[in-house]
């Protein structure tokens, strides 16, 4: 029962964004949104999928954005209604997401509460208002379902949230935070050792790696970050170490609390031991008195 009332709750916070945000599908096309149309038409939309791979914009890599532009163009043309309709339901389940997320931290009203603070947020305003922002929706999107998913302890369900941190990727590059999201969560909401974090993590890394050969070799663009990208790229790093070292500072703290409990268990034997051994040789002295005394 509490789990469909958390699940209602949900949908609503799903339905309130989209209510707030329904004068976006009248909008049209803006800025940007034509540079992504004309990248589309030259590929011929869903003509050429892979063509998508092999190609930057910008000097950024994000082929799964302009599918899902592609997708549009096949279902709606020049119709504007159609692509602002994409992102608006996108928005509407990133809001869900963030529900689902902050209720396995939080009660169901303060859970509502993080799920509307992001579904109403004026700073969500651009990314559903503007289609070129899309990269931002479907990051986010993709990132928060790979969350979902990796915090579940069934490796089928890793699995697949290694594989949604891949799609996020794909999306935008700004996805590589959930390398740190993702072991943070292990090490301060699950507070799981550092073992085990690094462990979790390391399919991510491996993901990770893929996307970097895809971004090298399919749209050619350098595998280094670049000095402009240097601070973030260090950023992350430092992030990540910061996330292990709270791993680590657990894993030491439940080590030292499971020895303190087992030399308090071994204590207790040795004194038992001892003292059972004491009173046996008590009894065997007496014992032996006994026998020898005369009577």
């Amino acid at each position: 029962m509490r789990t469909e009332k958390a699940t209602f709750a949900g949908i609503a916070v799903a339905l309130i964004a989209v209510l707030v945000y329904l004068p976006s599908l009248t909008t049209g096309f803006n800025a940007d949104d034509y540079l992504i149309l004309w990248r589309v038409k030259a590929i011929e939309g869903l003509g050429d999928p892979l063509g998508y791979f092999k190609f930057a914009f910008y000097e950024y890599f994000r082929p799964l954005g302009f599918l899902s532009y592609a997708f549009d163009w096949r279902v709606w043309h020049l119709d504007a209604f159609g692509f602002h309709l994409t992102n608006l339901a996108l928005h509407a389940a990133n809001s869900f997401l963030v529900f689902r997320l902050a209720r396995r931290l939080l009660p169901t009203p303060a859970a509502i509460v993080a799920g509307l603070l992001f579904a109403l947020h004026p700073a969500s305003h651009e990314v559903v208002y503007w289609i070129a922002a899309r990269f931002d929706l479907l990051a986010t999107f993709f990132g928060l379902l790979a969350l979902a998913l990796l915090a579940r302890p069934e490796q089928r369900w890793r699995i697949a949230g290694a594989l949604a941190f891949g799609l996020a990727l794909l999306a935008k590059e700004s996805a590589i935070s959930l390398l740190i999201i993702a072991p943070a969560w292990d090490a301060v909401v699950d507070r799981r050792g550092f073992r085990t974090t690094a462990r979790r993590l390391l399919p991510l890394l491996a993901v990770l790696a893929v996307y970097i050969a895809i971004r090298s070799f399919g749209a050619e663009l350098d595998a280094s970050v670049g000095s402009r990208r240097l601070p973030k790229a260090i950023m992350t790093l430092v992030g990540l170490a910061v996330v292990l070292w709270i791993a680590i500072r657990q894993e030491r703290r439940v080590l030292a609390s499971s020895g303190s409990r087992v030399l308090r268990f071994s204590g207790a034997q040795v004194l038992g031991c001892s003292g059972s051994r004491v009173w046996a040789a008590r009894a065997d002295t007496r014992s032996k008195r006994a026998r020898t005394r005369p009577r």
